[in-house]
C-alpha cells in the first residue's frame, strides 16, 4: 500500500476524525430527517408499483446505447455528450441480465432518498435555527414532483443532482474541518 494511502486511513486517526464528527447533534439531525425519508419511501414505492419502468425521453437512447453496445458487440461506445457515470450504470442490469428501465428507476428513487439526508445534512451545516428548518426542509425534498419526474425518467440528471449535493456537503466539511479526511471527502464527491 503506498504511503499516502497508509496515512490517509490511517486507523487511529480515522477513528479520532470520526469521534470528532459524530456529534450528537448529527446523529439528531439525522434522526430528524428519518419522517421526510420515510414520506420519500413511501411515495417513491408506490410510484414504482404503479410505473415500475423509468419513463423513456429522447436523452434515453445515449445513456442505454452504451450498454447495449457492451452486451451485444462487447465494446464500450460512449455518447461524447454525456458523462460516464450514467452509461455505466445502465451496464450493470444489463450485464445481470435484469430489465434496464426498471433498474434504473429503483436506482434513481434510491438517490432521491439519499437526497432527503443529504438536504438535511447540509440544513444542520449551513444554518443556526437547522432544527425548525431540517424537517420542513427535507419535506419539500422528498414530495418534490420535478425530482420525482427526473427520479423515474431514464435520464443522468438525477445522478448529477445527487453528484452537486455531495460535493456541497464535501466542501462544506472541509470549510469546517480542514483536515485530511474532509479533504479526500471532497476530491471523491468531485
Amino acid at each position: 500500500m503506498p504511503a499516502w494511502l497508509s496515512r490517509l486511513i490511517d486507523p487511529p486517526a480515522l477513528r479520532a476524525f470520526l469521534r470528532r464528527v459524530a456529534t450528537p447533534e448529527l446523529r439528531l439531525a439525522l434522526r430528524l430527517c428519518l419522517p421526510a425519508a420515510f414520506v420519500a419511501v413511501l411515495l417513491r414505492a408506490w410510484l414504482l408499483a404503479h410505473m415500475p419502468a423509468a419513463f423513456v425521453h429522447n436523452d434515453t437512447p445515449t445513456i442505454v446505447e452504451t450498454a447495449d453496445a457492451l452486451v451485444t458487440r462487447g465494446g464500450w461506445a460512449l455518447d461524447g455528450k454525456k458523462t460516464f457515470l450514467a452509461p455505466l450504470v445502465a451496464c450493470v442490469p444489463a450485464l445481470l441480465r435484469v430489465p434496464v428501465l426498471p433498474f434504473l428507476a429503483l436506482a434513481q428513487h434510491l438517490l432521491g432518498v439519499l437526497d432527503v439526508f443529504l438536504i438535511g445534512l447540509l440544513v444542520f451545516a449551513w444554518f443556526r435555527f437547522w432544527r425548525w428548518l431540517i424537517v420542513p426542509a427535507t419535506l419539500l425534498i422528498a414530495v418534490n414532483p420535478v425530482l420525482l419526474w427526473y427520479e423515474h425518467t431514464a435520464l443522468a440528471e438525477t445522478w448529477a443532482v445527487t453528484g452537486v449535493l455531495l460535493v456541497a456537503l464535501a466542501g462544506t466539511a472541509f470549510a469546517k474541518i480542514p483536515c485530511r479526511h474532509t479533504f479526500a471527502l471532497l476530491l471523491g464527491a468531485t
